[in-house]
């Protein structure tokens, strides 16, 4: 069977390999989340725009969305 990470290793690896930090938090009920580079402390991404009922959906929204980020790194 193919191995699964929880959320937590995948969290620690974007802090580690790319130096992307997300954070879930709610706001008026419902779930949101950043994306802030640790190197330069710069927010690159929020989801304000985007609120989750859940925070399974918002924690699931930021993993995708850094893995998006990370991809757009590995290109520059």
């Amino acid at each position: 069977p193919t191995p699964r990470i929880l959320f937590q290793q995948a969290f620690r690896f974007f802090r580690e390999k790319y130096m992307l930090s997300g954070e879930i938090y709610i706001f008026k009920n419902f779930w949101n989340f950043d994306i802030e580079d640790i190197n330069n402390s710069i927010q690159l991404y929020t989801s304000d725009i985007t609120s989750y009922y859940t925070y399974e959906d918002a924690e699931l929204a930021c993993i995708k969305k850094l893995i998006e980020i990370a991809k757009e790194q590995n290109v520059k």
